[in-house]
């Protein structure tokens, strides 16, 4: 704390200035994360809706195929003889399993790659976050060292005028 008031007047104008940038600073990164959380979840709705889409096409096909099984194998034990029926009926279940454990096994990656671009989005979020946090607490400390020039310099001032100040 200086008793000088041309010092103090200075310092004031520095924090005062330091304040202002620091502002600027944290309206900018605010702008900035304010365009890339817009941006991030424009790309998150996009990839998401290609992954839904691709999951509802893989299971459109898979029902198509499966009945499509499921009416050969039927038309096949009704037609043919018992002998060479089992044996062609054998080849076509094994087919429908192979074929549903593909399906079940495509519907977790989709179910996996969900989970994991929630968790990169959310990841991105927190980091934005924090980079903000940082930011505003730059600010604050250079309004709290402006808060303190001021009242140094009404200090200096009062001092300067009054022989008598208290303080």
């Amino acid at each position: 704390m200086t008793n000088n008031v041309p010092e103090s007047a200075q310092e004031l104008a520095r924090a005062y200035n330091e304040m202002v940038s620091q502002g600027w600073i944290a309206a900018q990164v605010l702008w900035e994360q304010t365009a890339n959380f817009a941006n991030s979840v424009s790309e998150a709705v996009q990839k998401e809706q290609a992954a839904a889409g691709k999951a509802w096409e893989q299971a459109i096909n898979y029902s198509r195929e499966r009945t499509e099984g499921m009416a050969d194998l039927s038309r096949k034990v009704a037609s043919g003889p018992v002998s060479t029926v089992n044996e062609e009926a054998q080849e076509m279940v094994d087919g429908i399993i192979a074929s549903d454990q593909r399906f079940f096994e495509s519907c977790a990656e989709y179910s996996l790659a969900v989970e994991q671009r929630r968790a990169q989005f959310a990841s991105t979020l927190l980091n934005a976050s924090a980079d903000g946090v940082a930011t505003n607490q730059k600010l604050a400390k250079s309004t709290i060292e402006c808060c303190r020039a001021f009242m140094d310099w009404s200090f200096a001032v009062s001092r300067s005028t009054s022989t008598q100040a208290p303080f």
